[in-house]
């Protein structure tokens, strides 16, 4: 078996993805894989590591050659090594997304809680002020006895 066709085996892609990715025809890497060239061209195999991000740690030679068992393992364990790592990336990617999310939550609470703290805090000096203020009162007094004389009667209590 030639090193490509494992390497698209291993890796879930399929020779049509292979081919649009490196700017040729399906057919030419049908023919690569078949064995109707002799090796893949040196730019060609260049694309595959730089145009495919899951071939980019294979060994050029792996592609061409007819491969052995030490190189499927080799093969088979870059990828199980990039699979590892786009998992965890992905797991902390998720929590950290979901890090800042609490944290944007925890900070927005908190500033609310500040907010209600200060007005709680201001309420309590103005109203410790005008409740010292017997004049200021007794007007306020008058004022809702004015505009709301339904409540004379729960204010005089």
């Amino acid at each position: 078996m030639i090193g490509l066709e494992f390497i698209c085996k291993v890796f879930d892609i399929q020779y049509k993805e292979v081919a649009e990715k490196i700017g040729v025809s399906n057919q030419t890497v049908t023919d690569w894989i078949k064995g109707k060239t002799s090796r893949i061209p040196e730019k060609r195999l260049n694309d595959l590591q730089t145009n495919i991000p899951e071939f980019s740690n294979i060994n050029k030679e792996l592609f061409s050659k007819e491969i052995s068992a030490s190189d499927k393992q080799t093969i088979t364990t870059i990828y199980l090594i990039q699979e590892t790592m786009r998992q965890i990336e992905e797991s902390m990617s998720r929590k950290y997304i979901k890090g800042l999310d609490e944290a944007n939550k925890l900070n927005q609470l908190s500033k609310d809680g500040l907010v209600a703290s200060i007005n709680l805090k201001s309420l309590m000096l103005i109203s410790e002020h005008l409740i010292d203020n017997r004049e200021f009162m007794n007007e306020l007094d008058e004022l809702i006895f004015k505009y709301k004389p339904s409540l004379k009667e729960h204010l005089r209590k």
